[in-house]
């Protein structure tokens, strides 16, 4: 299969590539891939790193004197743990908020 008989399948199915491209490589776990506790994280994921590498070249361009040799490759395991903390510590915010609005009662 070429990859524009890929993307057109997946254009009919109105699947994104990068959604397709991630659920196949890095949710191998079926159990994972298609667990309704996953699929809202899935999906954010999916959308997070559809416009990241944009968002960053955008950034890196704002840098003067910047001619791409001072990033490396060995970066993304930091960056990769730096996100998944920060990923897990706003989630763990909004559910902190919600259990203290479910705490307060105005009624009481």
């Amino acid at each position: 299969m070429q990859i524009n008989e890929l993307q057109a399948i997946l254009r009919a199915l109105d699947v994104e590539l990068l959604d397709a491209v991630f659920c196949v490589e890095t949710l191998r776990d079926e159990n994972i891939r298609y667990s309704d506790r996953y699929r809202t994280l899935i999906s954010m994921l999916c959308a997070l790193f559809r416009h990241l590498p944009a968002s960053l070249i955008a950034a890196l361009d704002d840098v003067t004197d910047l001619d791409g040799t001072e990033v490396r490759p060995e970066w993304a395991g930091p960056l990769e743990r730096a996100v998944t903390k920060r990923i897990v510590h706003e989630i763990n915010a909004v559910t902190n908020r919600r259990a203290m609005l479910g705490d307060f009662n105005i009624f009481s």
